[in-house]
């Protein structure tokens, strides 16, 4: 493991693997000064990479449930407040020093419904619980639903421990120059002039059999390609004051340790002008990884994307160092020129194709839609040069009031759903209910624009109504009786490998009625309550034995 080769990491085997991921979330919160939330910053260090190269959609992935979750959250506890925002909330997600941290969307940390998470005391609950395979589906958007909302639970109670410490006023400051790896050199040796990737990215540990091999500075590398363009040689650097936190902002991947040594680094420059310094990576532009020069030795994948040598890494501590040194009255660092924006080749226009079919149904829901399972509408949209317009909802999902009326529930910027369109000009819209959606009447309106021969118009198609209705399909396992406690788990059916979300597989609220008998007495009926983990219980007389009558959860959700 490259990690382990640094010398400023733990030695003992336990304590270098936690210290190989940086736990640390920093938010910075912004309220009106009434008290309504207008935003949050956070940062956290995790690769946004949930999904796998099989999904072509695009996708904000970890991110985006991150971002999506809090913003909602945050909404609903300022409504129940009394102080609801003014407008939407804005998280502003930024990644921290992720490059060789993976996400965690493993189903091994349960808590209870993970996509809304609370505000309040109950979201400071432990989730640490045994691992058990049917936590959670465990699909792609499944995983990435886990991952973001496990970091949304973080940052939520980060910004209302914020809450606490709200100031009027707070000291602003930023400093930024341009770096360009030209072969200026860091600690006396060569950093690489050249960009070079190496073989390593296809196999662990490939090294060259000489140092420099492939290049000034590049070390053991074995170069696998070379040469100027693979990503940009300058790149933006910043290092930014809010009150006493730091940031240090690069382009650029980079591993924890160091991203460690970055922020230290920067920390000492301000003589304690920051208490604590949080990278910022992959802002402005991208230059691939940076790794510690113990990491790059190694020869493994973050090293050998580690384009300009194994003092790459020094390279930029040093310059972010200066930069922090700045903000407090130290000497500027020099700047490289900022480079001008790449002319982009003229693409000549190509008037739309007409699509006299658009608005078109081409297949209808289901009339019925179980909870846990996907609801899907088709239809003839109009040529991608003109359809879904940008900045605006192309899909509505519409329920049903009490007046009969239909009002919009969710759009297709929520992560419950998906929308794709085929080269036919055929969009299919998916949208996935979790155990807990409202039953009720439903319908899809989508609003699109299209050039039906007499130029480009908006179009409107709505779907049939359709019901979502209640499980009826959980299912419990045998009853355990052990002396005077019986115990029971129950599963929510398996939504497939096609889940859009984090559903869970065990249930773990509502109740179990259990018919109990025992040597001498009438059966009767009693009901076990659940602990949080998935399994009810209850007092039985000795020697009872149990068998299951009904599972329902909170939700209304029913089987046995």
């Amino acid at each position: 493991m490259p990690f382990a080769r640094n010398p400023d990491v733990p030695q003992d085997e336990a304590a270098r693997k936690a210290a190989s991921i940086e736990p640390t979330l920093h938010v910075v919160r912004v309220d009106t000064a009434d008290g309504r939330p207008l935003g949050v910053w956070s940062n956290f260090a995790i690769h946004e990479t949930s999904f796998g190269d099989e999904n072509l959609l695009f996708s904000g992935d970890n991110a985006g449930f991150t971002e999506r979750i809090v913003e909602r959250a945050i909404e609903r506890d300022a409504a129940s407040r009394g102080a609801p925002a003014t407008g939407e909330v804005v998280n502003v997600w930024t990644n921290s020093a992720e490059g060789d941290v993976s996400p965690n969307g493993d189903p091994d940390l349960p808590g209870d419904d993970i996509g809304d998470p609370p505000v309040g005391p109950t979201a400071r609950a432990s989730q640490d619980t045994p691992k058990d395979p049917f936590q959670y589906v465990a699909s792609s958007f499944g995983k990435a639903h886990l991952a973001g909302g496990r970091v949304a639970r973080g940052v939520l109670r980060a910004w209302e421990d914020a809450g606490a410490r709200m100031q009027g006023s707070i000291a602003l400051d930023s400093r930024r120059v341009f770096l360009r790896f030209d072969g200026t050199p860091s600690e006396g040796e060569p950093v690489g002039p050249v960009a070079v990737l190496g073989a390593g990215i296809v196999r662990d540990g490939f090294c060259a059999p000489a140092d420099d091999f492939a290049g000034p500075g590049q070390g053991r590398k074995f170069p696998g390609l070379a040469g100027a363009g693979l990503v940009p040689d300058t790149g933006p650097v910043s290092v930014w004051r809010i009150g006493s936190l730091g940031l240090a902002a690069f382009a650029s991947e980079i591993t924890t340790q160091m991203g460690r040594r970055i922020g230290d680094a920067v920390r000492s420059a301000t003589g304690g002008g920051l208490d604590r310094v949080a990278i910022v990576g992959l802002t402005d532009a991208y230059q691939s990884y940076t790794s510690t020069p113990e990491e790059y030795d190694a020869c493994y994948y973050e090293g050998s994307f580690t384009l300009w040598g194994r003092r790459q890494g020094p390279r930029m501590r040093d310059l972010a160092a200066a930069l922090g040194g700045a903000l407090f009255g130290g000497p500027p660092p020099p700047s490289a020129d900022e480079p001008e924006e790449p002319l982009l080749p003229q693409v000549p226009f190509v008037a739309p194709q007409p699509t006299p079919g658009a608005g078109a149904v081409v297949a209808e829901p289901e009339p019925v839609v179980a909870r846990f399972d996907r609801a899907n509408f088709r239809w003839r949209g109009g040529n991608p040069q003109v359809d879904a317009p940008r900045g605006e909802t192309l899909v509505a999902l519409q329920r049903r009031g009490d007046g009969g009326g239909f009002a919009t529930v969710a759009t297709d910027d929520a992560f419950e759903d998906t929308v794709e369109r085929d080269d036919q000009n055929v969009w299919t819209e998916r949208f996935q209910f979790d155990e807990c959606s409202p039953e009720g009447v439903y319908r899809f309106r989508a609003t699109g624009r299209a050039d039906q021969g007499s130029g480009p118009a908006p179009y409107e198609v709505t779907s049939r109504a359709f019901r979502v209705e209640p499980l009826t399909t959980l299912a419990a396992d045998p009853p355990v009786v052990a002396g005077t406690r019986v115990s029971v788990r129950a599963l929510y059916p398996d939504p497939g490998k096609e889940a859009l979300l984090a559903l869970p597989r065990r249930v773990r609220t509502g109740h179990v009625t259990l018919e109990v008998r025992a040597p001498g007495r009438a059966a009767e009926r009693v009901r076990a309550v659940p602990d949080g983990a998935g399994t009810f219980s209850a007092t039985v007389p000795a020697g009872a034995t149990a068998s299951v009558v009904e599972v329902r959860d909170r939700c209304g959700n029913t089987g046995r």
